[in-house]
Order: structure tokens, then C-alpha cells, then sequence
């Protein structure tokens, strides 16, 4: 779907469920995929992808004016490495997401099954840094984006890339969590599943 295509969805579902067409679950489902969700103040919040948490300055930068421009109420920085604005005005909802998309801010899917990709955040730069994960972070975050089956995974699926092992406790609590490792000169990933919420943490290793 192209993005001004996009763009005419939303804004004919925010019309529909103005115009009481549609549900309060028809709209969240909606809504959800694009990376929105209503507030319980009737507002919304829009959340931004940052792979990573990894976020160029002047990005950053845009994302202030975009805000002060829409005039939301404030940004809030998540626990995955995510950027949230909240407390959005309906009526400021479609332009928002035209300002933030022309600054070239990815916000689809930031709510959907397929979460943010969290990384080390001094993968590259650490003293004990096996290799930098970053590139792999970027890669599937792309790769998940142009993947219609990704929303299909399961709800809030987790992931994270690690490039030391010192991170390896975090590397437990997500869904599938990634320790850089390298045996012999060459690197790979040891790999857990399970994530903190399940009854076991399982690993195996990867090589590439």
C-alpha cells in the first residue's frame, strides 16, 4: 500500500468511527497497524520506530518541530528504545503523520504484533563489543516492514540484538534474543527463545 493510500484509510476510518460507521474494535485494529493508538482521554499516541534506539540528530530534531507544530501534548521515550507522541488531537492526527513521514520518520506498525527491535546501545563502540549488531537490527526491521506476515505474528513479538555478553540477561527476556558471538574467526549469534514471560528460555547458536 502506498503511503498516500494510507493516508486516505485513516482518515476515512477516523471519519467512519466519528460518524459511528465503525466500532471502538474495528478502529483499534485499525489503528494499531499504523503504529496509533487512543488514549484513554480520547486523545492519541503515535509511536515511532527507532531500531535500535539508534536516531539521528536531526531526526530527533524533526520530531520536536513536528510536535510543537501539531501541538501534542508531549513526547514520551519508551522502554524499547522508542519514541511516543501522545496526547494528539484527532483533528492533528493526519497532518502529524504527513509531517512526520515527509521527514522521512517511520511510525507504521510501531503498535503492532511485531515490536520495536531493541539493540546494546553501545553496540560498535563498547570495550567489550564482539561486533557491532546494529546492521542486522536495521536489516530486519526493513525486511519485517515489506513482510505482510509479520502481522500475523504473535501479539507484541519482542527482539533484540546484543553485542556483548554482558547484555546476555536481556538477551533472556525477549521473544528471540541475539548475543554476538564469534568462534574461530567467525560470527555468529547465540540465540534465545522464550522470552521473560515464558516457562523456560531455550538457546541454540547461528552462525552466518
Amino acid at each position: 500500500m502506498k503511503v498516500y493510500d494510507k493516508y486516505l484509510l485513516l482518515e476515512k476510518h477516523f471519519n467512519d468511527f466519528s460518524a459511528r460507521r465503525i466500532n471502538q474494535l474495528e478502529f483499534k485494529h485499525t489503528l494499531n497497524k499504523f503504529g496509533i493508538k487512543q488514549q484513554r482521554n480520547d486523545k492519541f499516541m503515535v509511536r515511532i520506530r527507532i531500531p535500535g534506539g539508534n536516531i539521528p540528530t536531526q531526526q530527533f530534531r524533526d520530531i520536536a518541530v513536528a510536535a510543537s507544530k501539531h501541538r501534542v501534548g508531549y513526547i514520551h521515550f519508551s522502554t524499547r528504545q522508542t519514541i511516543q507522541i501522545r496526547d494528539v488531537q484527532a483533528e492533528q492526527m493526519i497532518p502529524l503523520l504527513k509531517t512526520i513521514t515527509n521527514y522521512r520518520i517511520p511510525f507504521v506498525g510501531g503498535c503492532n504484533n511485531f515490536n520495536n527491535i531493541i539493540a546494546s546501545p553501545d553496540s560498535g563502540i563498547g570495550e567489550d563489543t564482539i561486533f557491532d549488531v546494529m546492521p542486522f537490527v536495521h536489516n530486519l526491521t526493513q525486511i519485517m516492514f515489506n513482510w505482510d506476515e509479520s502481522l500475523k505474528l504473535p501479539r507484541k513479538m519482542k527482539l533484540g540484538f546484543f553485542s556483548s555478553a554482558k547484555d546476555e540477561y536481556m538477551a533472556t527476556l525477549q521473544d528471540l534474543g541475539f548475543i554476538a558471538v564469534e568462534n574461530n574467526g567467525q560470527r555468529g549469534f547465540k540465540v534465545y527463545s522464550g522470552g521473560g514471560m515464558g516457562r523456560k528460555v531455550g538457546n541454540w547458536n547461528v552462525a552466518f
